[in-house]
C-alpha cells in the first residue's frame, strides 16, 4: 500500500470499524502495533523504490516478502 495515501489515522479508523478482524480479532493489539506496522511498511516501500530486495525475496523469485 502507498503510505502517502494511507496514513496512521486511516488505519486506526479501519481497525475501529473492524476491517482487520479477518486478520486478527484482537483490535486492541492491532491498535497498539500500528506504529510498528507503519514503520515496517515505510521501510518496505523505500526498499521497493530503491530496487533493493532481501535475500529471501531474490531466492523466491518475486517481490513478495517472505518474512
Amino acid at each position: 500500500m502507498d503510505l502517502r495515501t494511507v496514513n496512521k489515522r486511516v488505519v486506526e479508523s479501519l481497525i475501529k470499524a473492524g476491517a482487520f478482524d479477518s486478520v486478527y480479532t484482537d483490535r486492541a493489539l492491532l491498535y497498539t502495533n500500528i506504529d510498528r506496522a507503519m514503520d515496517w511498511g515505510q521501510r518496505k516501500q523505500r526498499e521497493r523504490e530503491v530496487g533493493q530486495g532481501g535475500l529471501f525475496g531474490m531466492i523466491a523469485g518475486g517481490d513478495e516478502d517472505t518474512t
